[in-house]
């Protein structure tokens, strides 16, 4: 597996000389703390830390006063680069693209910001990108030792903000669940981020999961209870309607599930109606509230669900 350095290295390997010449002189604690690279047209590259956010100077000295004179990301090489995570092949991403990202070699990930493309009233494909979001994927194995030992029996949800660590986090449940817990686990991975999968091996360590790569979660969970026999199904980022039906379809069979949700506060969770309608079903018997990027993966609170309504 990849150390940290390594990792930063793996995610950004693909972009164009220019640009990776710059990001060669930073130094191994900037590497080390990054997890976001921005690339915005005609704008500095930001490197986006826990703690700080740094721009690269025409030295490639790092400063974190942003102000003219920084040397800025041109069109070609912002071109360059979207074409290059493509693997110079746009047409064989294009579902991808629609929805704004794109998987990498390594559970990594770049977000895309562009100009929307529609046919038939639905996104199609982006244009004229104007910012790539390089997210790197960090693995720190035993992070979700403490959950691991304090969650009850039962389906659980994380919730946090983003960059606050809940990938990271159910990376290592699932390892520590089919491993150490003997569960059967299936890990429905639809953006690559959790296994991190290429030509079928994981480049996380994830235990003894069954990984279904690329499948949407509610497509993933329904293939997971027909082909597989899981105890429990973890999966990233609920929220749609298609995902509630799924994962009450998975109580009804007596799967639990763990996964995650954009919230800080019981009042998001509860204000987001699918997510809502799984807890009144009684598919999750914990909220997990991470803590904020600067304390990744760190356990803010533990709220069993009888709690959720309580002052």
């Amino acid at each position: 597996m990849a150390n940290d350095l390594q990792r930063f290295d793996q995610a950004t390997s693909c972009l164009p000389s220019a640009i990776l010449s710059r990001l060669g002189m930073l130094s191994d604690s900037v590497k080390l703390a990054a997890q976001e690279i921005r690339l915005r047209l005609n704008r500095p590259i930001e490197i986006v830390c826990p703690e700080s956010r740094y721009y690269i100077k025409q030295n490639g000295c790092t400063t974190q006063i942003l102000s003219d004179g920084l040397p800025a990301v041109t069109r070609r090489e912002l071109d360059e680069t979207f074409h290059a995570l493509c693997g110079y092949s746009v047409y064989s991403h294009g579902s991808e693209i629609a929805e704004g990202f794109l998987p990498l070699k390594g559970g990594h990930r770049a977000g895309l910001c562009g100009t929307a493309v529609f046919r038939d009233g639905r996104i199609v494909n982006l244009r004229d990108i104007s910012s790539v979001c390089i997210r790197i994927a960090r693995e720190h194995r035993g992070c979700a030792e403490e959950l691991f030992y304090r969650l009850p029996d039962g389906g659980a949800l994380i919730c946090g903000e983003p960059c606050s660590g809940k990938t990271t986090l159910l990376r290592d449940l699932g390892r520590l669940c089919s491993t150490v817990g003997g569960k059967t686990t299936a890990l429905i991975d639809e953006r690559g981020e959790l296994a991190g999968t290429v030509g079928g091996e994981y480049q996380n360590d994830v235990g003894m999961c069954d990984v279904l790569d690329g499948f949407p979660k509610a497509q993933g969970m329904l293939t997971a209870i027909r082909s597989l026999s899981p105890q429990l199904i973890i999966c990233d980022e609920l929220g749609s309607r298609e995902d509630a039906e799924a994962v009450l379809d998975c109580l009804n069979r007596g799967v639990d599930v763990i996964a995650a949700v954009h919230a800080e506060s019981r009042s998001d969770i509860l204000s987001c109606p699918a997510v809502r309608a799984m807890i009144e079903a009684g598919a999750f018997k914990s909220l997990v509230f991470l803590s904020d990027r600067r304390r990744a993966g760190k356990i803010r609170e533990l709220v069993p669900l009888g709690d959720l309504h309580a002052a």
